[in-house]
């Protein structure tokens, strides 16, 4: 785990936010998917999660279910605490800490393991 919006709170100036609080308390009663937020992002997107960890916030790209899940896991149990979910334009991330090459490499085996 750990590709990352830096500083975090830049997410809110350069993504938008997907439903806002009704997709986080949607998601905490486990009907929304790492699928359905997909779905909510343009081509040229990618999904980040701003969480708080209590001390510092994070902003994480959620690049495929498993790591959605490590993630939701630790606030599940309370580690970190949910804040929103944010589509980000790909290059804007890049600028901020998250590297395009990765972008691509991890689509590409994202799109191959689907088909």
């Amino acid at each position: 785990m750990g590709h990352y919006i830096n500083p975090p709170l830049d997410v809110l100036k350069i993504g938008r936010e997907l439903k806002g609080e009704e997709i986080v308390s949607v998601f905490i009663r486990g009907s929304v998917t790492f699928k359905d937020l997909s779905e909510e992002l343009k081509d040229d997107e990618i999904l980040i999660e701003l969480y708080d960890r209590y001390c510092f916030l994070n902003a994480v790209w959620l690049y495929s279910e498993k790591e959605m899940m490590g993630f939701e896991g630790q606030a599940n149990n309370g580690q970190i605490r949910r804040i929103g979910f944010f589509a980000v334009p790909k290059e804007e991330a890049a600028k901020k800490g998250i590297s395009l090459d990765a972008i691509n490499s991890l689509e590409e085996k994202n799109e191959t393991a689907e088909a």
